[in-house]
């Protein structure tokens, strides 16, 4: 299957390099998005790896999530023979405003 970034996941990643380049350096901000290129890449190969994600649970489309790393998730979709990367969460952050964020 095809992975499909969307345009708020892409938005969301490129904030959270943003923000990783100014505190830790530019080394860690390239780690980091190979990490979410990576993730997306071992999606392709097995995209139900990822777990139901519970707090989108109450919706008509199946959302799963995949952990990046510590504090990071890609959140996405099957649709039509292609994965949709809908969102890129920072799992620090409140759980009720993350949920809101996926359309």
């Amino acid at each position: 299957m095809k992975v499909k970034w969307m345009p708020q996941a892409v938005g969301a990643l490129y904030r959270i390099a943003e923000y990783i380049s100014v505190r830790h350096g530019q080394a860690r901000c390239d780690s980091f998005l190979n990490e979410a290129y990576d993730a997306g890449h071992m999606l392709e190969q097995n995209p139900e790896m990822g777990k139901a994600e519970p707090l989108l649970c109450g919706r008509k489309t199946l959302y799963r999530s995949f952990v990046v790393n510590d504090i990071n998730k890609i959140v996405y979709r099957i649709m039509d023979e292609q994965i949709e990367i809908v969102d890129f969460w920072d799992v620090r952050g409140e759980p009720k405003v993350l949920s809101k964020q996926v359309k």
